[in-house]
């Protein structure tokens, strides 16, 4: 005979099968991954999610516009990297190349030159406004580029090296001479070179003394906003994170911090004395002498991200659900963290043209992430006639009362955050 039909068990499955069009990879939960501010007001954060970016005025008090990850091209890509530009010309990082919004966002096309139709994992924009990227491609030719015209198109700046792939490019803030980038030569052999004239150079820096894992991949974290010669990377070691420190430009390398999981977080203030790290599964340290000895606060947000805005306030990429109950937190001083946005908190599609990707993800493709989010005050966005069940505005707009609900309960047994590629 066969069993009862089990209700709970229904909506377990449910739950965790959740439809994936709207997330950048199918079956990963809400998180936030990174966060920028917006060059023209710093108090609009621009969110990149793993289901799409986020346009957060006044820290998101009044509204939350989501972008949805088909209209910057990576539907299958869990974590781009996004730029800002002071001009408010946006970057992203893609498996087929550099794209950029002009427009607020709306729309995404790619960019030319040695970079168009390569795997660009990384861009980076220097106290000068040139725009970098870190190629990261087996089938071309991969370089550190560079943009001198407002990353409209890119011409290379090292010289070509068979076999790698650079995973990271930093600029030394108000530094635009200094550079430094992180890449690894297949199959493990990591690299790291720095340009102290704007990349008209480069110079190979040792690694020998970095300890790695068997990917021989070191990642390249920050460089101290008021020393160029202060700079920060992290060793992959599978379980664990080794955070490695250099004083002197990379000629030599110290060990200062081991890690339980992934140092995606890295900040070094604008006093350049205190620095914070952080992991994705839940560990922050804080330094007051420039990362030379760390302690431990008592609260430990999970942190994918940490950033200073220029009014001295810290950010971070935390869990959505327990233990942090948000998606970005903010601190004064990394001790005690206060939420400032939640998944539940994205209000509306980013409004944009008509024939635009973004346009046409604001019908069914925002029914279907206020389904999966359980948005309690989401709204439809008329973009013709959307097939399927008729929306119920008791439940705000949406049609998210039952499984949109169910998700969110269920969410916190099934969250996983991911180790990241990269971290900042």
């Amino acid at each position: 005979m066969a069993a009862p039909h089990s209700l709970t068990g229904s909506i377990l499955v449910a739950a965790v099968a959740l439809p994936g069009a709207v997330f950048a990879h199918p079956g990963t939960l809400p998180a936030s991954d990174d966060l920028r501010f917006d060059p023209s007001d710093p108090t609009t954060l621009v969110i990149v999610a793993t289901f799409g970016v986020l346009i957060a005025p006044d820290e998101g008090e009044s509204e939350v516009r989501w972008i949805c990850p088909d209209a910057l091209g990576y539907s299958d890509r869990l974590e781009p990297d996004l730029e800002i530009a002071a001009d408010g010309a946006m970057f992203s990082t893609s498996f087929s190349g550099l794209v950029a919004s002009r427009d607020g966002g709306c729309s995404w096309a790619p960019v030319g030159g040695v970079v168009s139709g390569a795997h660009v994992e990384d861009v980076e924009i220097d106290a000068a406004g040139r725009v970098w990227a870190a190629m990261a491609d087996v089938s071309v030719s991969s370089h550190i580029a560079v943009s001198t015209d407002g990353g409209r198109t890119f011409t290379a700046s090292t010289p070509p090296v068979e076999g790698v792939l650079w995973t990271e490019v930093r600029a030394a803030p108000g530094n635009a001479d200094r550079l430094y980038a992180a890449g690894r030569i297949l199959p493990s052999e990591p690299r790291l070179i720095r340009s102290n004239d704007g990349g008209a150079s480069w110079t190979d820096l040792p690694v020998e003394s970095i300890e790695t894992g068997e990917s021989g991949s070191v990642r390249l974290l920050a460089v101290s906003p008021t020393e160029p010669d202060l700079v920060f990377v992290r060793a992959e070691r599978g379980t664990e994170d080794g955070l490695y420190r250099s004083a002197d430009g990379g000629a030599t390398w110290t060990e200062v911090l081991t890690m339980d999981g992934s140092i995606r977080a890295l900040v070094v203030r604008s006093d350049g004395s205190s620095v914070i790290a952080g992991t994705i599964y839940g560990g922050v340290r804080v330094s007051s002498d420039g990362g030379v000895t760390w302690t431990e606060p008592a609260q430990q947000p999970q942190m994918a991200c940490a950033h200073e805005r220029a009014d001295g306030t810290l950010f971070t990429c935390g869990a959505n659900w327990d233990p942090d109950g948000f998606m970005v937190g903010k601190s004064p001083d990394a001790m005690t963290w206060q939420p400032v946005l939640r998944a539940s908190g994205v209000t509306a599609p980013l409004e944009c043209p008509s024939g635009t990707v973004q346009q046409r993800c604001a019908g069914l493709a925002w029914l279907q992430l206020c389904t999966d989010l359980g948005l309690a005050a989401c709204r439809s966005v008329d973009a013709g006639p959307v097939p399927g069940p008729s929306v119920d505005t008791a439940d705000g707009g949406c049609g998210c009362s039952s499984s949109g609900a169910m998700a969110a309960a269920l969410a916190p047994i099934f969250w996983r955050r991911r180790a990241r590629r990269r971290a900042r």
